[in-house]
């Protein structure tokens, strides 16, 4: 029962970063995408399960998907590598954020201890589930607004400068990761500790990371006007 709770939730949960990186970086949204994203998180929920179950590597299971998201988005959906790298970086801190915020604001409200939820199936699929809602939510904001960055190519054979601005988003996505990766191998007997530290390097990140993330949508605006 608790795989089969760990899966669902962990492909809903999945299914929902998928929607709102896709929406933040103007991907289009049709059947073949459909079609891969669920055999994406099917396939993700299980490794995401059975490497939780080894303890060496249980706890550094997010950021080993980390690099097969990479790896995915790079081979299937043809997204040049430094690109793949920015898009699931923004999917996966804004995942934590909204899941780490999620779990906070209920167990303040409910006074369900973290312990609690982090050994329920049950809670845990709810909150994966709630994390995923959240943000097809926000999704379906940021098309409606029509917001969201242009500067990522659909097809990795498309150049793309490498300037200033992406050796800087390059430089906060390198120091974040390592910094959640230090803080995970640190605390990983420390679930609440976990949750605070993770959760507040993705508070502190996230919000440079969009910022020269639209920096960097200006600069390729700019470009392609003075190319016209």
């Amino acid at each position: 029962m608790s795989y089969v709770l760990f899966v669902v939730g962990s492909a809903v949960e999945y299914f929902g970063m998928f929607a709102l990186m896709f929406a933040l970086f103007r991907f289009q949204v049709n059947r073949d995408f459909f079609a891969k994203v669920a055999i994406i998180t099917l396939l993700m929920s299980q490794v995401s399960y059975f490497t939780r179950l080894v303890p060496e590597i249980g706890n550094l299971s997010t950021y080993l998907q980390y690099v097969l998201f990479v790896g995915i988005l790079w081979y299937l959906f043809r997204v040049p590598l430094f690109h793949s790298i920015v898009i699931n970086f923004a999917g996966l801190f804004v995942d934590i954020g909204v899941t780490v915020g999620c779990v906070f604001i209920i167990s303040a409200a409910t006074g369900i201890t973290l312990d609690t939820i982090s050994a329920n199936p049950v809670l845990t699929a709810s909150f994966q589930i709630l994390s995923a809602v959240i943000q097809i939510g926000l999704a379906y904001t940021i098309r409606v607004k029509n917001w969201g960055f242009d500067w990522v190519p659909s097809d990795r054979r498309v150049y793309t400068p490498f300037n200033r601005t992406s050796a800087v988003i390059t430089a906060l996505i390198a120091f974040c990761i390592v910094a959640a990766f230090i803080l995970t191998s640190i605390l990983r007997e420390d679930f609440e500790g976990y949750l605070v530290a993770v959760g507040g390097v993705a508070l502190i990140f996230v919000p440079l990371f969009l910022f020269f993330a639209l920096r960097k949508d200006r600069e390729e605006g700019a470009h392609a006007e003075s190319s016209d």
